[in-house]
């Protein structure tokens, strides 16, 4: 729906859009919808959320230095993750 949303938008783009234009309405509501979806106002059948999923409210970063860590311990452990870069390093 977010997608047909942007791609209706993307054709019409040299027009003004209202908030009363079909593209406009349709983004809110796939926005509206992934809302409550992730506050569990709607339910998935089959899909059991995730309880932690709401509590950080912060991004999350992979690798961390714990991951890191593992994998330079042992290359074969599944948790860990190599090193992605170096600081104050030319790309």
């Amino acid at each position: 729906m977010l997608y047909a949303a942007w791609f209706l938008q993307r054709q019409i783009s040299d027009d003004e859009l209202t908030e009363q234009d079909y593209p406009i309405r349709l983004e809110n509501r796939a926005w509206g919808m992934l809302d409550a979806i992730g506050l569990t106002l709607i339910d998935l059948p089959g899909v059991d959320p995730d309880p932690t999923l709401n509590e950080s409210k912060s991004a999350v970063f992979f690798p961390t230095d714990s991951s890191t860590s593992l994998w330079e311990d042992d290359p074969t452990d599944p948790e860990g993750s190599p090193r992605a870069f170096t600081m104050a390093q030319v790309f």
